[in-house]
Order: C-alpha cells, then structure tokens, then sequence
C-alpha cells in the first residue's frame, strides 16, 4: 500500500498543529481590512493611485513570507525560536492557536462592520434627505467634479461604441493666444460625432469637467460611463496648425488608434481634418454612417478662417450664461455673419442667445422679437434640415404662445437623436408646459450624455419637485453642488424644496446663500423681501426691496413687491401707481409677480369702488380670460379667480360662476397647477361659488401639507375668501399660520444671531 497518502496526512496535521491555517485565514482577513482601510485614507490624504497598487503588492508578497514564518518558527515564552529547537512537551502551539482563533473572530467583526457601513453611511453613497436639515455646513466643503465620481446609469458596463472627447491641450505659444482656439476644435469634433447615431458620445458640459485632469482613462471611463476616451492636443502657429488625437480604451489604457495632422490653417483644412477624424472613430468602434450622416460630415460651414474665429469666441462667451457674456457673444455673432453671410451656425446661435437672455430676463420679448424670428427663418433657409435651427424655432413658438412647438421639438429630435442639447430644450419645454411625466425620460437620456451638466440636473430636480419627490429634490441639488459649489442654481434653487415643505426658516437660508453667490441677482433680493413680508418683519422687507430698485424695469418681481408691501402696510392707495406701472407696460410674469399684480388690482378696485377699470385692464392684458372655454393654466388660473370677483362686482354673475367651474376643472387635471402660489386657488374658487365647508376643508388640508408660503396675503388679506374672515374655522388657520411663522422667525433670528446664516453681500441691508 501507497504511503503517499498517510505522508500527506501527516503534513496536514503538521500544518495544523503549527497554527498555519490559522495564520494564513488571519493574514488575508486582515491584509483585506488593511487593503479597505487604504482605499478609504487615500482620497482624505490625496494620495497618488499607485499607493494602494503598492500596498496590496507587499501584502501579497508578505503572504508566504508569513507562512514560512508559521511553518517554521514557534513563539514560546522565551521568545521566538525555530521550531526544530523547540522541546515538544514544552510547545503551547495549543495556546497560541486560541489567541488566534480570536484574532479571527474579532478581524471578521470588524470585517462585517465595514460591510454594513460600506453599504449604507460610506460617504459617495446617496444622500439622504435628512443631509440636508443641517444648515451649518457651507457649500465650500462639498466636492468639486474633479474630485465627485458622478452616478452614471448603474453598474452595468459601458456601451462598446461609447465615447468621450476630453478637452484638448493648447500648444500653442503664449503670443498666439489660441485657447478659445483649441476648445473650438474640441467642440467641433464632439458635435460632428454627436451626428453619428451609432455612437454614444458624451456632451461637452461633462467632457469640460476633466480639463487638466490628473484621473486616469479607467476613472474618467468609469465615472462617464464609457468605453473609449478620445485625448489630444492642438498647436496653432502662423498659418500652419498640428492637431494630435488618441483614442483609448478606458478600461485597460490601451490604444486603439492614434494620428498626428499637419495642415496648413485654413478654415476647409479644419473641417476636413475634424471630419477624417470622426470618421476613422467611427471606424475604430464599427458605427456604420448612413447617408445623411456622411453628407454631414463632409459639410464645410465656413471657408471663412476670421469668420471661424468669431464664432469659436461667441460659443465660449454663450457657455457662461451671464449677460454680459450672451451680449458680448451677439457683437461676435453679428461680426461671424457679416464675414460670412452663409454661416448656418452663427445665426442658430444667435437665435439661442436671444432667448438666453430673454429667459434670464435680460430683456423683453418686443425688444427682441423680430431679430429673434429673423435669425431663425435665416438658419433655415440656409439649412432646412438644421435640427437645431428648428429647437430654436420651437422655442421661440412657445415663448410667443404659438402653435407648433411642440412639433418642431419633435422634427428637431428626429433629425438628431443624440442630440444632448435638443433633449434638454425639449424637456424644458415640456416641463414648463405642465409635462413632467414626459419630460422626465428626455432628461434622462440627455443625462446619459451629459452627466454633469447642472441645467439636466436643474430640470430633474424641479420635475421632482412638480411630483412632490422632494427627497429626490434635495439629492439632485446636491449632485449640483458637488459638481460645482459655486452654482447658484444647486444654493437658491433649494430655498423652493423647503418652501413646498413649509420651512420657511430653512427657505429663507437657502435664498441668502444664493445671493452670496451672486449678488446682482434681483429675483434673489425679491423672495428675501417677500420672506420677511411673510415673516411679518416689513421694515427688512423694504430695506430689501430698496436693493432691487435698479432693476425694477426690467423685473416685475420689483414691481409686485412694492405694491404687496403697502398693501401689507395698510397703504392701498400707494400700490396702485406699482401695479398700474408693470400692468400697463404687459410686463412678462416672473416667478409669480403677474398674479399678484392682478391681485393688488383688485384689493384697491374693491376699496376705492373702481372694479369695472379693473376689469378693463384684466381684460387688457388677459384676453383669454374672457373667451367661452378660458384655456387655464398656472400662469393665468389665479388672475381667473380675481377676474370672477370683478365680475361678481360687476353683476355679471353668470360669467363669474362659468370662469371659477374652469378654475376647479384645471385644477382637477394633473400636474397643471403645481406651484407655490397656486396651493389656495382651488379653496379660493369654492369660497367664491359659496361652497363655505368645502373651501376651509381644503384651505386646511393645503395646511397641513406644508402651505405657509404668503400665508396672510391668501388669508386675512385675500377679498376672496371674505365670506370666511370670521368664520371660526377659518381664524383657527389664520392664528395657527401666524404662530408657526413667528416660531419659525424667532428660530432664523437665533441662528442669524450666532452667526450661522450667511451676512448679505456688502453694501445690501444689513
């Protein structure tokens, strides 16, 4: 019979009685935590990637080190000896195998721990709402996108034919100043890929973020959710230029395709080398081009060198978003156009910065109008197919209340399907237009492209708050400030979430953080003035409105502010010279002011018996009020409720009842009537039809659901619901409203007082 097998039995129990099971089971639980440990400090410690390579390598190497160690040494109480030296009737290897069944024990403890916080507190993780109750913590501490690893689409492996461009190195001598120059051949590449429907191709929002960044391709793969980076550099000298391009993959750093291009600098030479590259891309990952794609691709816009140059500063200037940047960006698109009349682009982008700055409120719609429309029906007579030029078009249909919006967003999608920034338009289009349900998957397509752009997020955090997912709110907001703490969009924004909640205190915080950001924004110092109305302090709430004086004629805000002051402050007659001066002028409504306009209209039509000129001016500037089927929405549905009491005064009964049924018709429809100042117009309406129960049964349950935002402005101020002013019910919500915000005011006063709520920019009230 073999002895091989009774040998090996006796090296088994060998090893075990020499504890190198045990050791070798307590060496990897342990080199394991080491390892999670390593993982963790290296972030907090900036420490270089290689480090935590280098530690698993001496822990890997340790390994038979530790098992000879075990085999042959023995600890004794005299020390560490060779176990060959050791008496066997003096071994305690019985003994030390105990002490390291506990190390066992207790490294698998710790072991679990780490599981369970990995898994629910590790700081990377989503963050819960309640993160955000807690207004201590500046904005400056959260993470900028360079240090963020951005949620992507889950953990699924990238698309194969996915791809991101990362900004290009400039190489081109200082006197050359070329930056812009080479962002723009950047930009190009990445629009000329986007046109491509078979690759995925990251937007260039979230490409930006990766500018000089030190992350390696598998980072920046992982954390776009790609499989293939493309990097380069361009130098432009004279009249030559060199443009150098690598594509990567993310996953193992390899390359899959690499060019040097010398050309000399031409405007044709540029497309032409912008064109080669996305085809051999294209090539690269196996995306078949159709037809239209590659006339696209051999399409040059401008033989025009000059006229290149202008519009690659225009593009940088609209990227800012400021005013100042979006006119300064229309000097450069006028010049494009007069160097080259035919270049398509220059007039879509001229057509996207008129209404840029309209929707910033910048300007007004007459004062644009004809050159907005001009610079479209231009584009597209150049480029009837120019799926931007008809998102454009599509804005502008909206903005002017025509049909075809909707359609032309379509057609423009159709065209482009990849394209980021036509999903984004179209969704904000379908957001703002009562939609959330379907603008929220065209968010998130465009998110898929655009992981860090702040307006997608903006979006999805305002569809949230439409749906009441004010949890998902609060995170979306934050992703905002991680990847950029300086967004006053991802600090302001916030103050709404809290308002919906009935936090005033909190709202209140959010809204001065917002203006340490940016301190000339005058919709800022408006809510802020309107919070301390609300809070009942109406000397802070002048001194605020004082702040917005210089902006009142391009802000109606300024206007509805100053008349809701005086009317607060028992002075009716002096709010009619504000209400009468942004009412005559049409000013466009901006975050509520038309509403409340209306609303000061009609308290002093009331007071000095003037109902039918107030009606005559309702009827002015809301026509549509008057029609047979009103066609109500949340930007007129509260002046429908003040236009039925004129009417009611005016002894046109009939037509009031006909216009409040339309009312609580609208808000029965989903999603129509979701803003702050809409929660009482459907208690408001009952109140009107004589409907005394049903009103205070749903004014108390806007209440209970967090409704504090004007409180007494729709209360004890409000003609509609005079009928119910001394109703016990009704004073019951009156006097419980006017206790919370005294409580909440006293709390924003005490953390005011230990200096925990930001000061207001220098040179604004105090």
């Amino acid at each position: 019979m073999s002895t091989l097998p009774v040998r090996a039995m006796s090296i088994f129990r060998e090893l075990k009685r020499r504890n190198v099971f045990k050791v070798a089971a307590a060496y990897i639980i342990v080199a394991w935590l080491i390892m999670q440990a390593g993982e963790v400090m290296s972030p907090a410690l900036n420490l270089p990637d290689w480090v935590n390579s280098m530690l698993a390598f001496f822990l890997i190497l340790g390994f038979p080190l530790a098992m000879f160690f075990a085999w042959a040494f023995e600890m004794t109480p005299e020390g560490l000896k060779k176990e060959k030296d050791v008496d066997p009737g003096k071994s305690i290897t019985r003994v030390t195998g105990q002490k390291l069944n506990y190390t066992i024990i207790i490294s698998l403890v710790l072991a679990l721990g780490y599981f369970i916080w990995e898994s629910r507190f590790r700081p990377g993780n989503v963050i819960p709402a309640q993160a955000e109750s807690s207004l201590t913590t500046t904005t400056q501490h959260e993470s900028s996108a360079q240090d963020v690893a951005v949620e992507t689409s889950g953990p699924k492996a990238p698309d194969r034919k996915s791809i991101a461009v990362i900004p290009f190195r400039n190489r081109s001598a200082n006197e050359e100043n070329t930056a812009f120059f080479s962002d723009g051949v950047h930009d190009e590449l990445l629009t000329n890929l986007a046109k491509i429907s078979a690759l995925k191709v990251i937007s260039r929002t979230s490409a930006m973020a990766y500018r000089d960044t030190t992350k390696n391709m598998r980072q920046i793969g992982e954390e776009l959710g790609v499989a293939n980076i493309l990097e380069g550099g361009v130098q432009r000298a004279g009249n030559s230029v060199r443009i150098n391009v690598q594509l990567i993959d993310a996953a193992s750093d390899e390359h899959l395709w690499a060019k040097v291009y010398d050309r000399e600098l031409t405007a044709e030479n540029l497309f032409a080398i912008q064109s080669e590259i996305a085809r051999e891309i294209a090539n690269a990952l196996e995306a078949t081009l159709s037809p239209r794609e590659q006339q696209q691709l051999a399409t040059i816009p401008t033989t025009n060198l000059e006229a290149y140059d202008n519009l690659l500063l225009a593009r940088q200037l609209i990227e800012r978003g400021n005013w100042q940047g979006l006119r300064e960006a229309q000097t450069y698109l006028k010049k494009t156009i007069e160097l080259d009349a035919g270049f398509v682009e220059a007039y879509v982008l001229l057509a996207r910065s008129y209404y840029n700055l309209f929707s910033t409120g910048a300007t007004t719609l007459q004062a644009i109008d004809a050159d907005w429309i001009r610079s479209i029906q231009t584009a597209l007579s150049l480029d009837e197919n120019n799926a931007t030029a008809y998102a454009t078009l599509a804005q502008y249909q909206w903005k002017k209340g025509l049909e075809g919006a909707g359609q032309n967003f379509e057609k423009a999608r159709q065209l482009e399907p990849g394209n980021t920034d036509i999903l984004t338009m179209y969704a904000e289009y379908l957001r703002k237009t009562f939609h959330p349900d379907q603008a929220l998957p065209l968010y998130q397509m465009a998110r898929e492209s655009d992981p860090l752009s702040i307006p997608i997020l903006y979006g999805l955090a305002r569809i949230h708050e439409t749906r009441r997912e004010l949890d998902k709110s609060l995170e979306t907001y934050v992703k905002i400030r991680q990847i950029d703490p300086s967004s006053q969009v991802g600090i302001a924004s916030v103050s709404t979430v809290y308002m919906f909640l009935g936090d005033m205190a909190q709202a209140t915080q959010w809204l001065l953080r917002g203006l340490v950001v940016d301190p000339d924004d005058s919709d800022l110092s408006n809510w802020i003035a309107l919070s301390y109305v609300d809070f009942g302090d109406l000397v802070k709430a002048r001194q605020w409105l004082a702040c917005t004086e210089k902006t009142k004629n391009i802000n109606p805000m300024t206007f509805a502010g100053m008349a809701t002051l005086n009317i607060y402050e028992g002075n009716i007659e002096a709010s009619i010279p504000y209400t009468r001066q942004a009412l005559d002028k049409n000013m466009p409504t901006r975050w509520g002011s038309d509403a409340r306009l209306i609303r000061a209209l009609l308290i002093w039509a009331l007071d000095q018996d003037q109902t039918a000129i107030a009606l005559s001016i309702v009827q002015r500037n809301h026509p549509e009020l008057f029609e047979q089927n009103p066609p109500l929405n949340a930007d007129n549905v509260l002046q429908a409720i003040d236009t039925a009491h004129l009417l009611q005064a005016e002894d046109q009964g009939n037509k009031a009842i006909a216009l409040l049924q339309a009312v609580i018709a609208a808000y029965e429809i989903p999603y129509t009537i979701t803003e702050l100042q809409h929660a009482t117009g459907k208690a408001q309406a009952l109140a009107l039809l004589g409907k005394k129960q049903a009103a205070l049964k749903e004014l108390r349950q806007q209440m209970d659901q967090g409704w504090r935002y004007a409180w007494r402005w729709n209360t004890e101020l409000n003609p509609n619901f005079k009928t119910l002013h001394n109703d016990p019910k009704f004073r019951e919500i009156v006097e419980f409203q006017r206790a919370d915000m005294a409580r909440q005011y006293q709390k924003f006063r005490t953390l005011e007082a230990a200096g925990e709520i930001p000061p207001p920019p220098g040179g604004m009230t105090p």
